[in-house]
């Protein structure tokens, strides 16, 4: 049994509404569509990690963490380029914005603010 028919089968679905049958109806669409998946069987994997003979566990531990790293090499910054990168982020946040004031049709003077209207308060 589906859980379609399952859902219309309970006595609860008489009484909702019709948007909710609706949600609910998808859900278990969803629900079936998922089990159908399931029912595929995943084939085995060989596991990638031996242990050679004459390694203990956590010798093998260790080579395979050295190996990893020689093939994925993890590139980290200089404590001097993070100290210059971090200045030149902090001087360009310090800069005063200048504020852009227009002038509209009739010489009026305006600001956009930051929620991009017109502002009128500029002197």
């Amino acid at each position: 049994m589906t859980w379609e028919e399952k859902l219309k089968a309970s006595r609860e679905w008489v009484t909702l509404p019709k948007a909710k049958r609706k949600a609910q109806l998808k859900q278990a669409r969803l629900q079936d569509r998922i089990l159908q998946s399931e029912e595929k069987p995943i084939p085995p994997q060989e596991n990638p990690f031996v242990i050679p003979p004459g390694m203990t566990p956590e010798e093998a531990t260790r080579e395979k963490i050295r190996l990893d790293a020689e093939e994925f090499p993890v590139t980290t910054r200089s404590h001097e380029e993070e100290i210059e990168r971090r200045r030149m982020q902090s001087s360009r946040s310090s800069l005063p914005l200048r504020p852009r004031f227009f002038t509209g049709p009739r010489g009026g003077r305006y600001r956009i603010n930051s929620k991009g209207c017109k502002s009128y308060d500029v002197l």
